[in-house]
């Protein structure tokens, strides 16, 4: 005997008294959204084709007019936006104000020209802000609803050192963003460099946006290079493909500007 499908049948036992349903209709239907009845309104609801869901928020208390259904939506959405913000970001960035005394608004200002689909290379000393900067525009992003992917120095020398390299790189290759923090502190030797490559290589042909930051710029990682290791003309020739390529797809924005004071800027949802 087949077994009978209980589904229908749980789920709309479980409606509070102020539902109206009787056998044969194809949803319940609630004269009043319990929300607008509270503020005075009057929203009459019917559920067509929503109701496994809607009736499951209801356990905790949701409402389910269309207003209060967009609105809960929105409050979702925020919510798992947020969540991927946090888990991507470690804590001390989290609190970026950008009319802080301290944020660099002259060089953030720069970047806020370029659109989100534009690959950045952020530059300069030490404690300019630039990890900061990147880091908003990933909020940005994450925001406008783009898969966002960060890594920092010890992740990729972990990621350029392990077994299954390859299929690491071909999964950071699909996120619509990546920021990569401090990219060229993880040093110069030839499987780092390799990995680099791979990456911005593979991300250029999927047409995907880098944002990188780096306290070395050119001159300084090539000289490291020649100075400390035994490089063949092969391995060279990668490190000035790297650059080339940065050169050529990158958009560089000095952090090393003078400061102009700060501005109130627009506060983002989360």
């Amino acid at each position: 005997m087949k077994q009978e499908d209980k589904t229908e049948e749980v789920e709309i036992g479980i409606l509070p008294e102020s539902w109206h349903w009787k056998e044969g209709d194809d949803d319940p239907v609630q004269d009043l959204c319990w929300k607008c009845k509270e503020e005075g309104r009057e929203t009459p609801v019917t559920l067509n084709g929503y109701v496994h869901r809607v009736i499951d928020e209801m356990k905790h208390g949701r409402t389910v007019c269309q207003d209060c259904i967009d609105a809960y939506e929105l409050r979702k959405r925020r919510n798992e936006m947020k969540a991927s913000w946090e888990a991507l970001t470690p804590s001390e960035y989290r609190n970026t104000k950008l009319n802080h005394p301290t944020f660099n608004t002259t060089a953030h200002r720069e970047c806020q020209k370029y659109s989100l689909d534009t690959s950045l290379f952020l530059f300069g000393e030490s404690g300019t802000c630039k990890t900061r900067a990147m880091l908003w525009r990933a909020k940005l992003a994450i925001l406008k609803g783009y898969s966002v992917g960060i890594l920092f120095p010890d992740e990729m020398k972990e990621h350029a050192r392990e077994k299954y390299r390859l299929d690491t790189l071909k999964k950071l290759a699909l996120f619509d963003w990546l920021g990569l923090d401090d990219l060229f502190s993880c040093g110069t030797n030839d499987y780092m460099a390799d990995w680099i490559k791979d990456l911005i290589d593979r991300r250029m042909r999927q047409g995907k946006t880098t944002v990188i930051t780096s306290q070395i710029v050119e001159f300084e990682w090539t000289d490291e290079a020649k100075k400390f290791k035994n490089y063949t003309n092969v391995e060279m020739k990668r490190i000035d493909a790297i650059w080339r390529r940065i050169r050529e797809r990158f958009t560089p924005i000095n952090f090393d500007t003078p400061q102009l004071g700060s501005e109130q800027t627009k506060v983002l949802p989360f």
